[in-house]
């Protein structure tokens, strides 16, 4: 692998390992904030729908108080007004107050009228028996004139076997809020699927609401929302995020006696986190932009200061080492570290110049020794080929160096009186001394060994 790919790597892997720090960063930081932010417009939200239950609710009481404080109401419960139902309860009245029931009782807590109206028939029938019972064995709704405080109301979500109630009573009193309290007049308002679409279209709020008990066909979220709910009574709100998409928001509604009665449920888009998500992606892609801007420059830098230099330097040794000139010069550009280096391998040139031609020198005194002195010089391969034959007593043995170069020698040696014994000891490393007499002459034969090759052998 090249420097310059190892360089572009280099700068890759910082540059992804710099954007993933940023994702990292960006997703504990930026993305946490916008979550923050989402599950607080859901909690928000709870708190919308369950203000518009309180404030329905308070509606429904200071509605009830004008009839409640009224001389006509009050003349009915004392039985000085027969005809009061008659001019005054019609399906038209449960209609335009929206009432699903509606109960006068006695300064003795027993029911003195009762009715409930059936919006599907348009009739008014008698009052359902679940919520008659639960108003008559509820004392917190009757009022008598001795009541501590006969002007104060009660007000609350009841839940019956047919589903909740909004329920409201005050005590009956004169236009004038004279006295003494003579009974309770009571409304119901049945929280049905009717009113449910009525509070959603009134908050604009995705709204729905669960018993707390009794319910055995929960979805899995509310299911899981009201485990939760119930582990932590302190805790009234939960909130589960559904899908990449969706998050939804729950929160405890407790009845009129302060039990748990409903769960409000409100779902909503995840706009919040979406758009934190796609500011997320914009700034990471910024970041990256700006990454590949800088690492192109930085490339582009490296390659002018750096990399096609060492290129052009390393191109140039390259090419006086295939020529073997050691004259030849790299070219210096610079005074920086790679100026430094091509000067040092021109010092290096000039002294490898200076011994190449101390070595010829020697060569050619050596040559001239050789030549003229009474010796022969040999050379053997470590296949045993005569590569090197010279000397001036080459002619006193009538020897040919032409004809004999390039021969096996163990052919020619016995003629020279060269024992393969110490040929062979020579070709193993092991440097050895002969005399031999051939013929009137003496020979004095050194066998030396070449330095070995990468595998031990002789050369």
């Amino acid at each position: 692998m090249t420097l310059r790919q190892k360089t572009l790597l280099t700068v890759a892997f910082i540059m992804i390992l710099t954007l993933g720090v940023f994702f990292v960063a960006s997703q504990q930081i930026l993305l946490a904030d916008y979550q923050e932010l989402e599950e607080q417009a859901v909690r928000d939200n709870l708190d919308r729908a369950e203000n518009a239950l309180v404030n329905e609710l308070d509606r429904m009481s200071t509605t009830l108080g004008d009839w409640s404080y009224w001389t006509d109401s009050y003349e009915f419960v004392v039985g000085e007004f027969p005809d009061f139902v008659e001019e005054n309860i019609a399906p038209s009245t449960y209609e335009s107050l929206q009432l699903s029931a509606m109960l006068y009782l006695d300064e003795a807590a027993e029911v003195y009228y009762a009715s409930s109206y059936n919006p599907d028939t348009g009739e008014i029938t008698p009052v359902n028996p679940s919520l008659e019972r639960y108003v008559l064995a509820n004392k917190a709704l009757h009022y008598s004139s001795a009541s501590p405080d006969p002007e104060a109301d009660v007000h609350g979500i009841v839940m019956m076997p047919e589903g909740p109630y909004f329920l409201a009573s005050r005590g009956v009193l004169r236009s004038d809020q004279s006295g003494p309290v003579v009974g309770s007049h009571l409304w119901a308002r049945h929280l049905n699927a009717d009113r449910i679409a009525t509070l959603a279209e009134q908050t604009r709020l995705d709204l729905s609401f669960y018993r707390w008990e009794g319910d055995s066909n929960l979805p899995d979220d509310v299911a899981e929302a009201r485990a939760g709910l119930a582990g932590e009574r302190s805790a009234r709100s939960a909130l589960t995020v559904l899908d990449g998409e969706r998050i939804a928001g729950y929160r405890l509604v407790n009845d009129l006696d302060g039990n748990p009665a409903l769960i409000l449920r409100v779902e909503q888009p995840r706009a919040i986190y979406q758009r934190g998500q796609d500011t997320l992606n914009s700034f990471l892609i910024f970041i990256g932009v700006i990454g590949l801007a800088v690492s192109g420059g930085l490339l582009l830098a490296l390659n002018q200061t750096v990399l096609s230099r060492l290129s052009q330097l390393t191109a140039e040794v390259q090419r006086i080492g295939q020529q073997r000139d050691p004259s030849a010069r790299v070219t210096v550009r610079g005074q920086d570290e790679i100026g430094q280096l091509a000067q040092g391998l021109n010092a290096s040139f000039g002294a490898l110049e200076s011994a190449q031609q101390e070595l010829q020198v020697s060569q050619a005194r050596l040559q001239s020794v050789i030549t003229r002195a009474p010796v022969i010089l040999l050379a053997v391969d470590a296949q045993g080929i005569l590569r090197l034959l010279e000397g001036q007593a080459l002619e006193t043995f009538g020897l040919q160096a032409e004809r004999l170069l390039n021969q096996p020698f163990l052919e020619i040696a016995p003629n020279w009186g060269i024992q393969p014994t110490a040929y062979q000891q020579a070709l193993a490393g092991q440097a050895t001394h002969a005399s031999e007499q051939i013929g009137e002459r003496h020979m004095e034969i050194w066998y030396s060994p070449l330095p070995p090759d990468d595998r031990g052998n002789a050369a």
